[in-house]
C-alpha cells in the first residue's frame, strides 16, 4: 500500500478494557489508525461494510452475534484479513482452530491481566502482525486457503513483494526408492493449521514411519493443534513429550515453547523435547531437521507455509547427506517465506503443491499398503 496512507484497523471485542488496551498499543504506531470499535458480532458486521478496514482484530466469544459467525458473514461479504484474539481456556483453544478454518488469518493470545497486555513483546507482536496483514497483495493466497497461527515472536514484517516463481524439479532427483522412508520431519509456521491437514488427507493411509512436525506456535495452542489434526486425518496424532518413542504411523506435534531433536535409541527413534529460550522461532525446524539428518537412516523433510527462513539451515545438512527435502510451491503457501527460502538455497529436492506433496510421502513411506 502507499507509504503515506495509514493502515485502517476495526477493533471487535465486548470488553471495553481490551479495546482501550489495544487502542493504546495503536497509539504508537503512526502507521495505523483505529476507525472503529466493535462491541460483537453483529456490530462488527455492519461496521466492516461500511468502514472497509484493512485488517480486523475479532473477540471470538461475545454475545448475541459470536466471533465466528461474524467471520464467515465478513469474509462472505468482502474478505477481509481477520486476527483472532484466542482465550486461555480449552474452549477457547478449540474455537481459534474453527476461526482459521473459516477464513481468519491469523491470531494472537488474549493477555490474561493487565500486566501482559502492555508488554513491549505483545506490542510488537501485535502491530507487526497488523503490517504484515495490510500489506499482503491483492490476489494472495491467504482468501483462498485460510491461513493459521504463526510464532509466539514475529520478526519484523518484510517488505512484501509477489511471491517468487520456481521451475518444478524433476520427480525422477528425488533418488529415494518406494517405501524407504523411516522418518518423516515437517517445518512449517504461518498457514499451517489449515494446510497441514491437506497434506495428511492427500495421504493414502496413516505414514508407515514416524512423523514429526515443528510448527512455529504458543505452548497453549499445541495440544489443540495435534486434536485439530486427528480429526481433520483420522490419522494418530499426539502432542509430543520428552522421551517419547517415535513409532510407524504416529505423528507427533513438538510442544509449543519448546524445540525437539530425534535421537536413535537401541529401542528405536525417540523425541528429545526441551524448553526453549525466549530467542528465536520455537519450536524450530531447523533444530529438528539437524538432529533427523544425524539419528534416521533415510529420512524426508518437508518445508511448507510460514514466514522467515526457518528450516533451511537444517535442509543443508540433509542436502550435504543427499536426503530429499520437498518444499510447498510457494505460489500456493499462505506465506512464501520458508519455502521460498530453502528453494532460493538449492535444497529443495521436489517442489509441489501440498496435496502432492502428501501423496509424495504416501508413496515413500508405503501409506496404506497391505
Amino acid at each position: 500500500m502507499p507509504s503515506a496512507r495509514r493502515i485502517r484497523l476495526l477493533i471487535v471485542d465486548d470488553s471495553r478494557f481490551i479495546r482501550m488496551a489495544l487502542r493504546a498499543i495503536i497509539d504508537h504506531d503512526s502507521e495505523i489508525e483505529v476507525v472503529g470499535e466493535a462491541r460483537d458480532g453483529a456490530d462488527a458486521i455492519a461496521l466492516a461494510r461500511v468502514l472497509r478496514p484493512d485488517v480486523i482484530t475479532m473477540d471470538l466469544e461475545m454475545p448475541e452475534v459470536d466471533g465466528l459467525s461474524a467471520i464467515k458473514s465478513i469474509m462472505a461479504e468482502r474478505p477481509t484479513p481477520i486476527l483472532v484474539l484466542s482465550g486461555h481456556t480449552r474452549t477457547g483453544v478449540w474455537t481459534t482452530f474453527q476461526a482459521l478454518g473459516c477464513g481468519a488469518v491469523d491470531f494472537l493470545e488474549k493477555p490474561d491481566s493487565l500486566e501482559n497486555m502492555v508488554t513491549r513483546t505483545i506490542e510488537r507482536e501485535f502491530l507487526s502482525k497488523i503490517h504484515y496483514w495490510a500489506r499482503r497483495p491483492h490476489g494472495a493466497p491467504w482468501g483462498a486457503v485460510p491461513p493459521a497461527p504463526a510464532p509466539t515472536a514475529m520478526p519484523e514484517p518484510p517488505a512484501v513483494a509477489a511471491p517468487p516463481v520456481f521451475a518444478r524439479h524433476a520427480a525422477a532427483g528425488l533418488g529415494m526408492p518406494a517405501a524407504e522412508c523411516d522418518l518423516m520431519v515437517v517445518a512449517v509456521s504461518t498457514g499451517g493449521p489449515n494446510t497441514v491437514p491437506r497434506m495428511l488427507t492427500a495421504m493414502a493411509g496413516p505414514p508407515r514411519c514416524p512423523m514429526v512436525i515443528a510448527q512455529h506456535m504458543p505452548s497453549l495452542f499445541t495440544s489443540g493443534f495435534a486434536e485439530h489434526l486427528a480429526r481433520a486425518s483420522g490419522f494418530e496424532v499426539v502432542e509430543g513429550e520428552d522421551n517419547m518413542a517415535l513409532r510407524p504411523g504416529r505423528i507427533v506435534i513438538i510442544a509449543g515453547g519448546c524445540d525437539g531433536e530425534v535421537l536413535r535409541t537401541s529401542a528405536g527413534l525417540r523425541l528429545r523435547q526441551r524448553r526453549a529460550g525466549e530467542d528465536g522461532i520455537h519450536p524450530s525446524g531447523d533444530v529438528l531437521f539437524e538432529s533427523a539428518a544425524r539419528s534416521a537412516k533415510m529420512p524426508v523433510a518437508v518445508v511448507l507455509t510460514g514466514i522467515g527462513s526457518d528450516g533451511t539451515h537444517g535442509a543443508r545438512s540433509f542436502a550435504a547427506r543427499q536426503f530429499p527435502v520437498l518444499a510447498q510451491t510457494p505460489a500456493s503457501a499462505v506465506v512464501w517465506g520458508m519455502p521460498a527460502s530453502v528453494i532460493e538455497a538449492g535444497c529443495a529436492t521436489l517442489v509441489l503443491g501440498v496435496e502432492e506433496i502428501g501423496v509424495e510421502l504416501s508413496r515413500l513411506t508405503g501409506a496404506g499398503r497391505q
